[in-house]
């Protein structure tokens, strides 16, 4: 089955705000924020998705980079990642996500597409 990859930002370096998005945005409990040297992590995963986010915590980053991918038809993803950047909007994050349906090898198969 194909599946859709996506990057993007959220401008945001606050880790914990993040972390609490991708929470209620997937219904996981357990989120953690790793903290590393040149910027704090956070990681989303299941069955279907995979949610990895890079929060930028050096003066002068103000932006948080998603990126990862969902086994799902693009329009189902499509209706998932607005779901994601509404749930950061929500919170008074400007967020955009670029989306493109790959096959098992990698390839892109579709059109590119923002959601914001």
């Amino acid at each position: 089955m194909n599946r859709t990859k996506f990057f993007g930002e959220a401008y945001t370096h606050d880790s914990e705000l993040v972390r609490s998005v991708l929470a209620e945005w997937s219904g996981a409990s357990n989120l953690e924020v790793r903290v590393k040297i040149f910027g704090d992590r956070v990681i989303y995963e299941d069955d279907t998705t995979y949610v990895y986010a890079e929060i930028g915590t050096e003066p002068g980053q103000q932006d948080c980079l998603l990126q990862g991918h969902i086994v799902a038809s693009l329009d189902d993803a499509k209706k998932r990642l607005q779901s994601l950047v509404d749930t950061f909007k929500a919170k008074g994050i400007a967020t955009y996500l670029d989306l493109t349906e790959v096959n098992d090898a990698g390839d892109d198969v579709s059109d590119e597409f923002r959601v914001e």
